[in-house]
């Protein structure tokens, strides 16, 4: 090495790294490096640790004392509580404007801007927003088991429905008009609609094969010969009554 006096290697027996910018514990006067500084990384078993004061870091910006466990580093409990508990005007500003949530279970990481899944149209963070990252297929499965769920209710509702329908009794049909009482036009339009109904209910039986211009033919056939018959019956009564 050409700098063999420079930096000191970790006294944790599992590690002995030459680190450049080594730490020194406060309690077991040992040297260590970036991965084993902290008490419980080195197993630090000096009767000062069980005394020593752990001071509770305060929020440069609500000036609130900010827990965290032993075995967690301050800076990442501070980073939590700005996000989510701080009450100071910063914090509630930068809450304001990183309102995009990341969807994945777990992750409490929010945005500046949407990022929205092309598949599953649902928004995540720059860490999850892959497919492969927040298990895309397994999503997109879920939420299309209720609406197909959904569907297959309106078909039941529907189909009750009907059934509901048939089974109400048709309202009374008007009592027909006696041809006697009409004028020539009222027999005429009478006509035609009883020769439709007389033709709907052949058709049915006997022609159930014939198309709708053939069936108007038929219908508007028989209600001329009617309306002939009708008007020939009028006319001899004429007649009868000049002889007399």
């Amino acid at each position: 090495m050409e700098l063999p006096h420079l930096g000191e290697h970790c006294q944790e027996p599992t590690c002995k790294i030459l680190d450049f910018l080594p730490f020194r514990c406060d309690s077991c006067k040992k040297i260590y490096c970036k991965d084993h500084f902290h008490y419980t990384q080195h197993s630090c078993d000096q009767t000062g640790l069980k005394i020593k004061d752990f001071q509770v870091p305060l929020c440069p910006l609500c000036n609130q004392p900010v827990p965290y466990k032993r075995n967690e580093l301050p800076d990442v409990a501070m980073s939590a509580h700005i996000d989510r508990d701080c009450n100071s005007d910063p914090a509630e500003e930068r809450r304001k404007i990183f309102t995009n949530k990341c969807f994945l279970k777990g992750c409490k990481h929010k945005e500046l801007i949407p990022f929205n899944c092309n598949k599953c149209k649902k928004n995540y963070c720059l860490r999850h927003r892959h497919e492969t990252d927040h298990d895309c297929d397994t999503i997109v499965t879920e939420t299309s088991r209720p609406s197909s769920s959904r569907s297959n209710d309106i078909n039941s509702k529907r189909l009750i429905f009907f059934q509901k329908q048939e089974k109400k009794p048709q309202a009374s049909q008007k009592a027909p008009i006696q041809p006697s009482s009409m004028t020539d036009n009222q027999a005429l339009e009478y006509a035609i609609q009883q020769s439709l109904k007389e033709s709907q209910k052949k058709s049915s039986g006997k022609n159930e094969a014939l198309t709708e211009d053939e069936q108007l033919a038929l219908a508007l056939a028989e209600s001329e010969r009617e309306y002939n018959q009708q008007r020939s019956n009028s006319d001899s009564q004429k007649e009868s009554c000049l002889l007399i």
